[in-house]
């Protein structure tokens, strides 16, 4: 007994040194037992004191992750990875990882064509311009809409922001002879401009200063990789379209045909090619060597049956960025070539 009242003592006598050597917790200890305080305020009261308080989190929205885990373009896909490991007992092992990029989702020819054209009739143009650090792709569509109007898309890097005007008619030829006056052949059209933090796109109209009408539109995307230029020709007989014209439109293998033609603005580089029906290697050409707005030139069918077209390519384009065959080539004939 003597020895178990004098532990007492002594484990007593450690708690006093305790609450003596610390008077800041003896009067929390005496505030809880005297103070009513609700039970849900306890865990701040006690260790607000010595806990700091905790630092504001960043409003920002968080990063993109999965443009991080992608691989570069220069590697390849699915990327194949081996780590080997070796201990001190020159023991190995080895560690086999596949990579792979989820799919490009960047709009296309036959995508705009999908999803604008819903009245049936073909895509007019399309231009496009990639950036390789978003893996993004910036573009721009003509075409007819629903209500049969002329009308201009852009999208900037894939489909975050989207701009769609109609080209009217008497817009265009308002500012056409606007440039007539100031003697410019390209004006920029206002409704074709936009741009964000990484992708720009540009439209310019293109006009024959000697008769103020326009004839062509200018399109122009800048990323943050790459550029493209490409160039519309405008349809409407009201403004001046080119025309090319075959005779006769059906003939046998190896006839003489006549093709006219009446443009703009031509030059002594521009020149009349002969494909098959959508080809993309021509058989033949002639070039229209006097310069002139209109006149016409002699052609051989080919030898093999089938249809053909005639496409007539300005010389001014030959320097140009366009990506596409339709985009260089203003007017087209088509005639028919039979063995009897």
């Amino acid at each position: 007994m003597g020895r178990n009242g004098s532990h007492e003592e002594e484990k007593w006598e450690g708690i006093g040194r305790v609450y003596s050597s610390s008077p800041s917790l003896l009067f929390l200890l005496i505030l809880l037992f005297l103070l009513p305080i609700p039970p849900f305020l306890l865990p701040s009261l006690l260790l607000n004191p010595f806990i700091p308080p905790p630092l504001p989190l960043p409003s920002d929205d968080p990063p993109d992750y999965n443009n991080a885990r992608k691989a570069h373009l220069s590697l390849p896909q699915p990327l194949h990875l081996r780590v080997s490991f070796v201990d001190r007992d020159d023991r190995t092992s080895s560690l086999r990882l596949e990579q792979g990029n989820p799919p490009l989702n960047i709009p296309t020819r036959e995508s705009r064509q999908s999803n604008f054209c819903t009245n049936g009739k073909p895509l007019l143009f399309h231009l496009f311009a990639d950036d390789i650090t978003t893996r993004d792709r910036s573009d721009v569509t003509i075409y007819y809409d629903e209500c049969g109007m002329l009308t201009f898309t852009g999208c900037l890097e894939g489909s975050s922001c989207y701009c769609s005007t109609r080209l009217a008619v008497s817009k265009l030829l308002c500012l056409g002879a606007r440039a007539k006056v100031a003697k410019k052949e390209e004006i920029v059209l206002e409704d074709m401009c936009f741009e964000n933090s990484t992708a720009s796109i540009r439209g310019y109209l293109v006009t024959n200063l000697e008769s103020g009408m326009p004839y062509a539109i200018k399109v122009f995307i800048k990323t943050s990789t790459s550029t493209s230029t490409g160039y519309y020709s405008l349809p409407h007989d009201d403004i001046g379209s080119p025309t090319l014209c075959v005779e006769p439109q059906q003939m046998l293998v190896g006839d003489e045909l006549t093709v006219q033609w009446a443009l703009n603005r031509v030059s002594e580089n521009d020149k009349i090619a002969l494909y098959s029906l959508y080809g993309e290697s021509s058989i033949k050409y002639e070039y229209n060597t006097k310069a002139e707005t209109s006149g016409f030139v002699k052609m051989k069918a080919p030898d093999t049956p089938g249809v053909y077209e005639l496409r007539y390519y300005p010389g001014w384009l030959d320097s140009q960025n366009t990506v596409y065959r339709h985009s260089r080539h203003v007017a087209v004939a088509t005639f028919e070539a039979t063995a009897w």
